[in-house]
């Protein structure tokens, strides 16, 4: 399996049709997608956010049902295998579907929105009234192995392709290099 990172140092960032793109390829392989969703006290909910309009599709214990290998995967991947500690971060799992693939779409880049959300809400959450702050997009395949993996603060992301799972046309763009 070839590893291949992207990151803003070399590039601007993912966004428009190769964000389209990349998603896209993300849901054919995988099953499962995942974000950190931190909601702060001090915003005032929007009527409707979107993340509310996909949680009747939330995986929940997700974590409980890793083999041995996906745990293994996982940790070579980098994924934490625990929820962060603050009472406020929780980690969202999802089956992938029309719904969950147009949520994640709607977003239009990988950095820019999941990180301008949380970084706004540092400073004075009530600007951040239109954003649904979460971080680090997460695609995970049927036997729950890591497909692709964004850390959104530090501006990079990862995709673990097999053999069989064609990302030629994402990873020839400008910004991916393969990892040796």
């Amino acid at each position: 399996m070839k590893t291949y990172i992207f990151s803003q140092m070399y590039a601007d960032d993912v966004k428009n049709s190769e964000y389209s793109n990349l998603i896209s390829r993300c849901c054919k392989y995988s099953k499962y997608l995942s974000f950190d969703y931190f909601w702060c006290d001090a915003l005032k909910k929007p009527d409707n956010p979107p993340v509310e309009k996909i949680l009747k599709y939330e995986v929940c214990d997700f974590e409980k049902m890793l083999t041995a290998e996906a745990k293994m995967n996982w940790t070579k991947a980098g994924v934490p295998l625990y929820p962060l500690t603050t009472p406020t971060m929780v980690g969202k799992y999802f089956e992938i579907n029309e719904d969950t693939k147009n949520f994640v779409l709607s977003f239009g880049n990988l950095f820019s929105y999941w990180s301008d959300a949380v970084w706004n809400m540092r400073g004075d959450p009530l600007k951040s009234y239109n954003y649904e702050p979460a971080q680090n997009l997460i695609f995970y395949r049927s036997d729950k192995s890591v497909f692709f993996l964004s850390e959104t603060h530090e501006g990079y992301c990862f995709l673990y392709p097999n053999d069989n799972e064609d990302v030629s046309d994402i990873v020839d763009k400008p910004g991916w290099r393969e990892c040796k």
